[in-house]
């Protein structure tokens, strides 16, 4: 049996922290920000989503063409997505109208995206 906050569903040792309402198109796949209580989805019918884990504000950051595959989040709030047509674009997660496209997408099986991830250089330390 889970245990039920306003939020934060538990079963066993996975929590859930968001739920849509019913008929939502299917989450995909996301990429959570703790330190910013976010949650970016992204779903089957191509919407990638920005959920406020703290007030359950959800806003729709990009409506696109098919599903969503990948979604990775940088340190510094950047995104970068990738898509089952084989679309890759980034954009800053404050301000998801700065879309850049990385790779045009043009619908074949083999360009599909099916991993991002973001590599952050190391950081250099001053004494």
């Amino acid at each position: 049996m889970g245990t039920e906050s306003s939020q934060v569903v538990t079963r066993g040792i996975f929590k859930s922290v968001t739920s849509f309402p019913e008929g939502y198109p299917d989450v995909v796949t996301g990429a959570l920000s703790p330190t910013d209580n976010v949650l970016v989805t992204g779903h089957s019918n191509g919407m990638i989503v920005k959920s406020d884990l703290v007030t359950g504000a959800r806003t729709v950051l990009h409506q696109g063409s098919p599903t969503i595959r990948s979604i990775a989040l940088s340190p510094k709030k950047e995104v970068v997505v990738g898509t089952a047509s084989g679309l890759l674009m980034t954009f800053q997660l404050d301000h998801p109208s700065t879309k850049e496209t990385l790779r045009d997408e043009d619908f074949t099986v083999n360009s599909r995206v099916w991993k991002t991830i973001w590599l952050d250089p190391p950081h250099k330390h001053q004494a």
